[in-house]
């Protein structure tokens, strides 16, 4: 079995899940592949599915770079997956080297990875859940309501800060009415500027920028540290975006 065949049968086992595995769901996943001879390092990380490609050469080498990055061009066009949209889940968020597709609700992302001047150089392919989060929250509450219209370069103008696309998308289509009886989010021109936030531990300061609320009424804010770096809701910091924590709530993960 070739490196592309693996994959592909990875990406076939888990396009049907629709909603987040479980670790041990996912081992058993894995387990049932047939291993290739290529010499792969497979393993399950956090609700993820990590492989490894057998390593290029060292770092620094530009003619081991230019054909890890030549793998992931093959790679990507052996899987014949769709491309990944905006707001799939992405492990490996600005990193040049890559490509983003998807397997059903699950994101896949191939990326040329290194771990320094000394490491070598390997292909790393992610299986991560969080892919067309959009068509999974409809079908988890229905189609969404709307909203009038919001002028967004004119709230970002207000409080200082650009909010993600994320929210802007959802408080679009899905208003102020809760969603999924889970979140409801606050007016746009009720917004404020971010406020100083708790500073747990001792020392870690940032700021926060309440968006919305449970129905059960804990405050959802995002978390700033220089730039919005996650969820902080009733108390608890998330590292996702507000789309995902919403579908991964609703399904009940």
């Amino acid at each position: 079995m070739t490196a592309a065949a693996y994959l592909g049968d990875i990406a076939r086992r888990l396009a049907p899940l629709a909603d987040p595995a479980a670790d041990a769901e996912l081992t058993a996943l894995l387990a049932a592949v047939s291993v290739p001879s290529a010499g792969l390092s497979a393993r399950v990380d956090d609700g993820r599915i990590i492989v490894d490609l057998p390593a290029f050469g060292p770092s620094g080498d530009r003619a081991v770079q230019a054909a890890a990055e030549s793998a992931v061009r093959e790679l990507t066009r052996q899987l014949g997956l769709p491309e990944g949209g905006g707001f799939d889940r992405d492990e490996r968020d600005l990193h040049p080297a890559k490509a983003r597709l998807r397997a059903g609700h699950w994101a896949v992302v191939l990326a040329v990875v290194s771990g320094g001047d000394d490491a070598p150089v390997l292909v790393e392919v992610s299986f991560a859940y969080g892919a067309d989060l959009p068509k999974r929250l409809a079908q988890l509450t229905g189609p969404p309501a709307g909203h009038a219209p919001v002028d967004w370069d004119k709230v970002t103008t207000r409080i200082g800060v650009e909010l993600p696309a994320d929210y802007r998308w959802l408080l679009d289509r899905y208003g102020t009415k809760p969603i999924g009886d889970r979140v409801v989010l606050f007016e746009p021109s009720t917004l404020r500027r971010p406020i100083a936030g708790p500073m747990f531990p001792l020392g870690d300061y940032h700021q926060i920028l309440p968006v919305a609320a449970t129905v059960e009424g804990d405050e959802v804010a995002y978390v700033l540290d220089w730039e919005i770096s996650g969820l902080r809701i009733g108390g608890r910091n998330y590292d996702t975006g507000l789309l995902q924590h919403l579908v991964v709530s609703l399904a009940g993960r």
